[in-house]
């Protein structure tokens, strides 16, 4: 139950940020890509503002960091091989395209840019 819950409301995330950024007229089909992505495999550590808070994250220790610190180049790397605290890769699990929608994904939402 727990489990579908979470499903439930990371697609209930997904659809009221796609409606957002819809009307800001940013929406690509990789950008929609990462966020999905981004949903399903990054969401429960990193959180829905990028800030590691997530509902796993926020119990890690180390903590993980905002993703805001990152460009696009550097979370590709980081999907790639993983990162030396506990991030595991994905590189076997994601397509180059893939990690470069997360990665776009997360430079576009998380950036102060």
């Amino acid at each position: 139950m727990k489990i579908v819950m979470i499903n439930l409301f990371s697609i209930f995330l997904l659809i009221v940020t796609f409606q957002a950024r819809a009307k800001e007229g940013k929406v690509t089909p990789a950008l929609t890509q990462g966020e999905k992505i981004y949903v399903e495999n990054c969401n429960m550590c990193h959180g829905k503002t990028g800030d590691g808070n997530g509902p796993v994250g926020k119990n890690l220790a180390p903590k993980p960091k905002h993703l805001k610190a990152y460009n696009a180049k550097q979370i590709i790397k980081i999907l790639t091989d993983g990162n030396v605290s506990m991030m595991a890769h994905f590189k076997d699990s994601l397509s180059k395209a893939q990690k470069e929608a997360v990665a776009q994904y997360c430079e576009k939402t998380f950036s102060d840019k």
